[in-house]
């Protein structure tokens, strides 16, 4: 018999979020991954309704994405341009903003340095 380990999160996972004018701008800190999605989730989908418009997503303090930001990059767009807005992402690392451009991601949401 296998006991069932409890759901645990990233210790040093933050995220925080500021309106400004038409802009929600999320900023994240520390790794996205499955131990961070449901609080992500969340957070922006509560976000989003109180502010459409541009979500703008700051990874300058990320040490880590695996897929599951990536789905969640996807779902949030997804959100967002179906309230009539746009999603940029801000201060992606290397490696994250070539996933974005391997799976064309970055086709579809601005990317910016």
């Amino acid at each position: 018999m296998t006991a069932l380990l409890p759901r645990t999160e990233a210790p040093d996972f933050r995220i925080t979020g500021a309106a400004v004018d038409d802009e929600l701008v999320v900023t994240l800190a520390g790794e996205v991954d499955l131990s961070s999605r449901e609080r992500i989730s969340q957070f922006v989908a509560l976000e989003v309704d109180a502010c459409p418009g541009t979500l703008v997503i700051d990874l300058a303090a990320v040490t880590f994405v695996d897929s599951t930001g990536l789905s969640l990059l996807i779902r949030a767009h997804d959100t967002v341009t179906a309230h009539g807005g746009r999603v940029v992402v801000r201060h992606a690392n290397a490696q994250f903003r070539r996933l974005l451009a391997i799976t064309g991601v970055d086709r579809v949401v601005a990317v910016e340095p």
